[in-house]
Parts: structure tokens; C-alpha cells; sequence
């Protein structure tokens, strides 16, 4: 599976193994050897090579669980392991790519491990993370617990307000979603979305106008 190897499965893999050592500490060259392991059928050192760039960098999670999509015999929860910073950087791609992986979502829920987060920058991007799944997971209560710790945590983010109230509103919890609403308003008044919001609930609340 390399191309100087011409063919020869014993030397490929001795070539390989050469690589991943001198590449040890290169993540994106040990996902590339992985891709040439994998290729190959030698889905166990793909694997291994895999889980080797992710230990370096979590940087490269999303790089490495698209290159497990190259083969059936290779799946994320293959080379997703313990580490919390590997799992809030797979979270995107999972909800992107395997939402309807219930047994994945609840074990990347799990792995994110909020409660180790340092910054509150942190806390709260892992807060949104963590709402994200718990909403593809129909778990709404926790859903919406998650993206009110994000809005304290990160209160001038409006972006992450503006998804906790459309949630709220979603789950019929309009009276908070419309004071969520409100305090946007008085915090970003240059944002129209949030006065857009209460006008539209206030149209939805008065029902449909009877013609004359």
C-alpha cells in the first residue's frame, strides 16, 4: 500500500512501522501512515496510528474520525478513548456526522467532562457542547440546563443566548424563552433579533387576527 513497497504486504508493513516511529511525535503524518495502513486492510495498525495522533493532538480529532469513514472495518468509537479533550473536539463531528449513533452521542456526552474545564471559556463552549447532544438525545431538561450554564457562564455571547431561547421557546417554556428575550434586548439593542423575537411571540400569543 505504499507505492515503493510495489505490492509487497510484508514490506509495506515493516515500512510502516519504520514511519510511525520516526513520525511519532507528528500527528498529521501518523493519520496519513494510518490511511496507507487502512487501505492496505491492516485496519489494526490504522487504528493504533489513529489513536496515536489523537493522543498528540486532539487537534487533529476531526482529520482522524473522517478517515475512519474510508473503511467499514474502522468506526470512531474505535479510536476515541478517555480523554475529555478528544471528546469535546469530536463532539461537532458527531453530531454532524453520527446523530443518529445513540450508544456514540451518550458516550460523548459523558466523556466531555465539563466539570474539569478550567476557563470559563471553556466551561461554557463545553456547556453548549454538552446541550447539543443532550437535545439529540431528546434529554431536554438537561438539554436546557446545559445551554443556561453556557448563557451565565458566557453572558455577552448572543449567538449561544439566542439558541437557548429558540430552544426554550421550542420546548414550550415561552414565558423564559420571552424574559431570555428581553434581557438580550436590553444587553444588544443594535441586534434586532432579539426584538424580532418578542414581536413574533406576541403575534403567536394573540392568535390569528378574525378578517372583518
Amino acid at each position: 500500500y505504499l507505492d515503493f513497497v510495489h505490492g509487497d504486504a510484508a514490506r509495506g508493513e515493516a515500512a510502516l512501522s519504520q514511519l510511525s516511529q520516526i513520525y511519532r511525535r507528528n500527528p498529521q503524518t501518523l493519520i496519513q501512515l494510518a490511511t496507507f495502513a487502512g487501505d492496505g486492510g491492516d485496519y489494526s495498525q490504522a487504528t493504533e496510528l489513529l489513536k496515536s495522533a489523537l493522543k498528540l493532538s486532539p487537534l487533529t480529532t476531526e482529520t482522524a474520525l473522517k478517515t475512519t469513514k474510508r473503511w467499514d472495518s474502522v468506526s470512531a468509537e474505535d479510536i476515541l478513548e478517555e480523554d475529555p479533550l478528544t471528546w469535546r473536539a469530536a463532539s461537532v463531528f458527531i453530531l454532524r456526522e453520527e446523530k443518529d449513533n445513540e450508544q456514540l452521542l451518550r458516550k460523548c456526552l459523558a466523556g466531555l467532562q465539563c466539570e474539569l474545564c478550567e476557563s470559563n471559556a471553556e466551561k461554557s463552549s463545553c456547556q453548549i457542547q454538552a446541550a447539543e447532544l443532550a437535545y439529540e438525545l431528546k434529554d431536554f431538561e438537561q438539554a436546557l440546563k446545559n445551554y443556561g450554564s453556557a448563557v451565565e457562564l458566557s453572558p455577552d455571547d448572543r449567538e449561544w443566548r439566542l439558541k437557548y431561547i429558540n430552544r426554550l421557546k421550542e420546548s414550550g417554556r415561552r414565558d423564559e424563552a420571552r424574559l431570555q428575550a428581553q434581557r438580550g434586548r436590553r444587553m444588544f439593542p443594535q441586534d434586532a433579533r432579539f426584538d424580532n423575537f418578542i414581536k413574533e411571540m406576541a403575534k403567536e400569543d394573540l392568535g390569528p387576527v378574525d378578517p372583518e
